[in-house]
């Protein structure tokens, strides 16, 4: 009897130990369905809807969607005067938000689905990145649009040329590490071009500021053949944290083209007025981005 008894605990232990690899192959395989974002291939570009609250943390496992950093990263805040509402970096009041999009790399997987065969690994010639995006692109119920807030830095790489940036997107030091074939750039930020963000752009020729973001130090110091930086707004000079913004070369060599209406600020503004050749914005003839 003790001989059979040692020997089902031993069989017992011996099948445990057996079937032990597949319990944990069962236990931490990620299901089909997880991280696996809804996304769409517009003009060639793909976005990936990605969700997070302002004040409640979101779980991969449950949601099935990756998560935007807090949105307070962007520049928006809740406005307690109507907690329905966000209050943006221009100041604009905009319904309140969870999902957002982001510009991933044409070769990136999206949860267990691979890329198409071929795929490049980042973005080519020239983009245009939209402020919205329909959100019917992705469902066709829904109605309103979704932001577009950020892109994965690698998807910007050498052979990008051009770029127009979103509204509300943040641009941080590395995004545009890898993109040293960068000539043009658009900026349709409302809210900062921080600093050492094209550091690594040595060949960009052509800045454009849809609005008035603050320009931090050294924002486009690396650049020194920089021909045209072009100012689109007729509301404000985009202010600045000092004259670091631009090289020397830049302010002695490039044209800065503005609106009639701010010619006078412009030649009493410290940085602005560093610029040796100034014109009208009616003689640019530098070509923008467009959709």
């Amino acid at each position: 009897m003790s001989k059979k008894i040692g020997f089902i605990p031993t069989r017992i232990t011996g099948l445990l130990l057996m079937a032990l690899p597949c319990f944990c192959l069962a236990q931490t395989r990620t299901p089909d369905s997880v991280n696996i974002a809804p996304e769409k291939t517009i003009n060639g570009v793909r976005y990936w809807q990605v969700s997070n609250e302002l004040d409640k943390e979101v779980d991969l496992w449950e949601d099935h969607q990756p998560t935007l950093s807090d949105l307070r990263d962007f520049g928006f805040v809740l406005n307690y005067e109507n907690e329905d509402t966000y209050i943006a970096p221009d100041g604009k009041i905009v319904p309140k938000f969870h999902d957002a999009l982001r510009v991933m790399a044409p070769n990136a997987y999206n949860g267990t689905i691979a890329p198409p065969e071929g795929a490049p690994s980042s973005y080519s010639g020239e983009i245009y990145l939209p402020d919205t995006i329909e959100r019917s692109n992705f469902v066709p119920e829904l109605t309103g649009s979704y932001y577009v807030l950020g892109f994965q830095p690698r998807s910007m790489a050498e052979n990008l040329t051009a770029i127009r940036t979103s509204i509300y997107m943040s641009i941080s030091t590395s995004s545009f590490k890898k993109a040293v074939g960068l000539k043009k750039v658009q900026i349709g930020s409302c809210y900062s071009v921080v600093p050492c963000t094209f550091w690594y752009s040595k060949q960009l020729e052509t800045v454009i500021l849809e609005k008035s973001p603050y320009i931090y130090r050294y924002a486009f110091a690396g650049c020194p053949d920089i021909k045209s930086v072009v100012l689109q707004s007729d509301v404000e000079l985009p202010p600045f944290e000092d004259t670091s913004a631009f090289e020397d070369s830049v302010y002695k060599n490039a044209t800065l083209y503005l609106p009639d209406t701010l010619m006078d600020k412009c030649n009493s503004d410290p940085l602005w007025s560093k610029f040796v050749h100034k014109k009208s914005l009616k003689e640019c003839q530098v070509e923008f981005i467009k959709p």
